[in-house]
Protein backbone atom coordinates (compact mmCIF):
# COMPACT_ATOMS: atom_id res chain seq x y z
CA UNK A 1 0.00 0.00 0.00
CA UNK A 2 1.30 3.56 -0.93
CA UNK A 3 -0.14 6.19 1.04
CA UNK A 4 0.84 9.60 2.60
CA UNK A 5 3.06 8.85 5.51
CA UNK A 6 2.54 9.62 9.48
CA UNK A 7 4.80 12.28 9.45
CA UNK A 8 3.63 14.17 6.81
CA UNK A 9 0.72 14.55 8.77
CA UNK A 10 1.90 15.69 12.02
CA UNK A 11 4.12 18.14 10.04
CA UNK A 12 0.83 19.85 9.20
CA UNK A 13 -0.79 19.43 12.56
CA UNK A 14 2.36 21.56 14.41
CA UNK A 15 1.66 24.15 11.83
CA UNK A 16 -2.13 24.37 12.57
CA UNK A 17 -1.16 24.72 16.02
CA UNK A 18 1.32 27.30 15.92
CA UNK A 19 -1.41 29.47 13.67
CA UNK A 20 -3.99 28.94 15.57
CA UNK A 21 -2.15 30.04 18.50
CA UNK A 22 -1.10 33.23 16.95
CA UNK A 23 -4.63 33.84 15.13
CA UNK A 24 -7.21 33.29 17.68
CA UNK A 25 -6.37 35.70 20.87
CA UNK A 26 -9.29 36.50 23.83
CA UNK A 27 -9.51 40.07 22.06
CA UNK A 28 -9.68 39.14 18.62
CA UNK A 29 -9.55 36.38 15.51
CA UNK A 30 -6.60 37.41 12.78
CA UNK A 31 -7.72 36.65 9.45
CA UNK A 32 -4.17 35.24 7.96
CA UNK A 33 -3.39 32.72 11.25
CA UNK A 34 -6.93 31.51 11.53
CA UNK A 35 -6.85 30.63 7.58
CA UNK A 36 -3.57 29.14 7.54
CA UNK A 37 -4.95 26.82 10.51
CA UNK A 38 -7.68 25.85 8.78
CA UNK A 39 -5.39 25.19 5.57
CA UNK A 40 -3.33 23.55 7.53
CA UNK A 41 -6.24 21.22 9.41
CA UNK A 42 -7.25 20.19 5.68
CA UNK A 43 -3.78 18.98 4.68
CA UNK A 44 -3.74 17.31 7.91
CA UNK A 45 -7.29 15.13 6.71
CA UNK A 46 -6.17 14.96 3.11
CA UNK A 47 -5.28 11.00 2.26
CA UNK A 48 -3.69 9.91 -0.73
CA UNK A 49 -3.41 6.03 -0.92
CA UNK A 50 -2.77 2.79 -3.49
CA UNK A 51 -4.00 -0.59 -2.36
CA UNK A 52 -2.81 -3.63 -4.29
CA UNK A 53 -4.68 -6.70 -3.34
CA UNK A 54 -4.18 -10.08 -5.25
CA UNK A 55 -6.74 -11.40 -3.00
CA UNK A 56 -9.36 -9.44 -4.42
CA UNK A 57 -7.61 -8.77 -7.77
CA UNK A 58 -8.61 -5.13 -7.33
CA UNK A 59 -5.72 -2.01 -7.69
CA UNK A 60 -7.56 0.40 -5.51
CA UNK A 61 -6.75 4.34 -5.45
CA UNK A 62 -8.48 6.57 -2.98
CA UNK A 63 -7.64 10.30 -2.19
CA UNK A 64 -9.56 13.09 -0.71
CA UNK A 65 -10.27 14.40 2.73
CA UNK A 66 -11.03 12.00 5.64
CA UNK A 67 -13.49 10.26 6.76
CA UNK A 68 -16.12 11.40 4.14
CA UNK A 69 -14.89 13.53 1.14
CA UNK A 70 -13.04 11.35 -0.73
CA UNK A 71 -12.97 9.92 -4.01
CA UNK A 72 -12.55 5.79 -4.95
CA UNK A 73 -11.29 3.89 -8.09
CA UNK A 74 -10.84 0.49 -8.68
CA UNK A 75 -9.21 -1.41 -11.09
CA UNK A 76 -8.95 -4.77 -12.11
CA UNK A 77 -5.52 -6.31 -11.55
CA UNK A 78 -6.01 -8.37 -14.43
CA UNK A 79 -6.40 -5.15 -16.33
CA UNK A 80 -2.74 -3.91 -15.17
CA UNK A 81 -0.68 -4.14 -17.94
CA UNK A 82 3.04 -2.52 -17.39
CA UNK A 83 4.43 0.15 -14.48
CA UNK A 84 6.29 2.77 -16.15
CA UNK A 85 8.65 5.15 -15.02
CA UNK A 86 8.94 8.28 -17.26
CA UNK A 87 11.53 10.57 -16.65
CA UNK A 88 10.51 14.14 -18.48
CA UNK A 89 12.89 17.17 -18.77
CA UNK A 90 11.94 20.83 -18.62
CA UNK A 91 8.67 22.09 -19.53
CA UNK A 92 9.82 24.71 -22.21
CA UNK A 93 13.86 24.63 -22.81
CA UNK A 94 13.59 28.07 -25.07
CA UNK A 95 14.97 28.57 -28.50
CA UNK A 96 13.73 25.17 -29.96
CA UNK A 97 11.52 26.18 -32.74
CA UNK A 98 12.55 28.16 -36.38
CA UNK A 99 12.16 31.77 -34.83
CA UNK A 100 13.82 31.42 -31.33
CA UNK A 101 12.01 34.45 -30.71
CA UNK A 102 8.80 32.89 -30.57
CA UNK A 103 9.84 30.76 -27.38
CA UNK A 104 10.04 32.36 -24.06
CA UNK A 105 12.96 31.59 -22.84
CA UNK A 106 12.55 30.03 -19.08
CA UNK A 107 15.96 30.82 -17.32
CA UNK A 108 17.84 27.35 -16.05
CA UNK A 109 17.13 27.65 -12.29
CA UNK A 110 13.40 27.73 -13.46
CA UNK A 111 13.50 24.44 -15.49
CA UNK A 112 12.54 21.60 -13.54
CA UNK A 113 13.50 18.10 -14.76
CA UNK A 114 10.81 15.15 -12.65
CA UNK A 115 9.95 12.02 -13.09
CA UNK A 116 6.29 10.36 -13.18
CA UNK A 117 5.75 6.67 -12.06
CA UNK A 118 2.78 5.09 -13.63
CA UNK A 119 0.56 2.62 -13.99
CA UNK A 120 -1.08 1.24 -17.59
CA UNK A 121 -4.33 -0.96 -17.68
CA UNK A 122 -5.80 -2.23 -21.17
CA UNK A 123 -9.43 -2.72 -21.56
CA UNK A 124 -10.76 -5.89 -23.38
CA UNK A 125 -11.18 -3.58 -26.20
CA UNK A 126 -7.49 -2.94 -26.53
CA UNK A 127 -7.75 0.41 -25.00
CA UNK A 128 -4.70 2.03 -22.70
CA UNK A 129 -5.62 4.11 -19.52
CA UNK A 130 -2.64 5.47 -18.25
CA UNK A 131 -2.57 6.38 -14.33
CA UNK A 132 -0.39 8.86 -12.64
CA UNK A 133 0.53 7.65 -9.37
CA UNK A 134 3.49 9.80 -8.22
CA UNK A 135 5.38 12.58 -9.89
CA UNK A 136 8.75 13.71 -8.08
CA UNK A 137 11.96 15.68 -8.69
CA UNK A 138 14.20 14.07 -11.12
CA UNK A 139 17.01 13.53 -8.16
CA UNK A 140 14.32 11.27 -6.87
CA UNK A 141 13.62 8.96 -9.65
CA UNK A 142 15.95 6.55 -7.99
CA UNK A 143 13.09 6.44 -4.97
CA UNK A 144 9.98 6.01 -7.71
CA UNK A 145 12.05 2.67 -9.50
CA UNK A 146 12.19 1.18 -6.28
CA UNK A 147 8.63 1.39 -5.53
CA UNK A 148 7.67 0.56 -9.34
CA UNK A 149 9.79 -2.20 -9.07
CA UNK A 150 8.47 -3.03 -6.27
CA UNK A 151 4.80 -3.24 -7.35
CA UNK A 152 5.58 -4.92 -10.90
CA UNK A 153 6.80 -7.57 -9.12
CA UNK A 154 4.04 -7.90 -6.47
CA UNK A 155 1.63 -7.43 -9.34
CA UNK A 156 3.39 -9.63 -11.76
CA UNK A 157 3.66 -7.40 -14.47
CA UNK A 158 6.85 -5.92 -16.47
CA UNK A 159 8.40 -2.70 -14.97
CA UNK A 160 10.08 -0.32 -18.06
CA UNK A 161 12.02 2.73 -16.76
CA UNK A 162 13.16 5.69 -19.57
CA UNK A 163 16.64 6.66 -18.78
Amino acid sequence: MLRVSFAWRMVFLVCALFLAAAGFTAERIYALPATGAVLSLLAVLYDERWAFSRDAATVESRFGLLPVFFRRTTFALSALDTVLLRQRGAVNPGGTTADPAAVPMVPVVLQKRFARLSLRFTDDAGLHQLVTVQTESHRRSDYLRGIGQAVAEFCDVPFESEE
